[in-house]
């Protein structure tokens, strides 16, 4: 008879190894995974809020600069838990060229989007947001051409990605936090805003850990959760 997942013991055990468990994991055992990583990132959050205040988060202000709690819910609980659980963890398994070529071509369409943002048409009919998300998908679809005309070379990828997975897999928990610190956020809190932000890589780093010992759709599920609370803010301060 196989132990019982212990969830403190398996993230001891993964943060040196980023390997999903040989534990079985029962559906009760997952519920307990996803409920105990949210208490956590939401204790953690709450201590670094208690030292850094006003907090600022692009797309949450222009959710309620646009005062609808519609589009707010379907973006924070829908597009942007889906679009950033494809970018950093699709591709967190052992070397699968399809995954892979999906994650990174959604994490160069959201530089590429920067570099070209004085280019791209914007109008105010649609959402700022909106419009952000069209073009992720547009140069997405653009890349992942180009990929995987290339995908024999990326197999060569394999033994590699398989070898230094943990590596890998902390780039990627970093990647995340870092594409939250814009330009307002650093106008706010200086270079010490990535303090504030290490919540924002616990989130990775159990989205993460959910990814690999139980699934992709169960790290959307959990990024979902992470987001609950402030789109409920978000909604409520658009009533009141």
């Amino acid at each position: 008879m196989q132990d019982k997942f212990n969830f403190i013991n398996e993230i001891f055990r993964f943060v040196g190894t980023a390997k999903a468990t040989d534990k079985e994991i029962v559906f009760k055992d997952r519920v307990i995974i996803l409920f105990k990583a949210f208490l956590l990132v939401f204790a953690f959050s709450f201590l670094i809020n208690l030292l850094f205040r006003n907090n600022s988060h692009s797309i949450s202000e222009s959710l309620v600069c646009l005062n609808n709690n519609k589009l707010a819910i379907i973006l924070l609980l829908l597009l942007t838990p889906l679009h950033e659980e494809v970018m950093f963890r699709l591709f967190l398994t052992k070397f699968h060229a399809k995954y892979f070529i999906v994650s990174f071509s959604f994490i160069l369409s959201f530089f590429a989007k920067i570099l070209a943002e004085d280019l791209l048409y914007h109008n105010n009919l649609l959402c700022g947001i909106l419009w952000d998300y069209s073009y992720y998908i547009i140069f997405a679809a653009f890349f992942y051409i180009i990929l995987t005309a290339f995908k024999k070379s990326i197999n060569k990828l394999e033994q590699t990605w398989n070898r230094y997975f943990v590596v890998f897999f902390y780039i990627s928990s970093i990647l995340f936090m870092l594409i939250h610190f814009n330009a307002e956020f650093y106008a706010n809190y200086g270079i010490l805003g990535i303090i504030k932000l290490l919540p924002i890589f616990m989130v990775g780093f159990f989205s993460g850990f959910i990814r690999i010992n139980i699934g992709f759709s169960y790290s959307v599920f959990f990024h979902i959760i992470i987001n609950t609370p402030s789109t409920f803010l978000i909604v409520l301060g658009n009533v009141l």
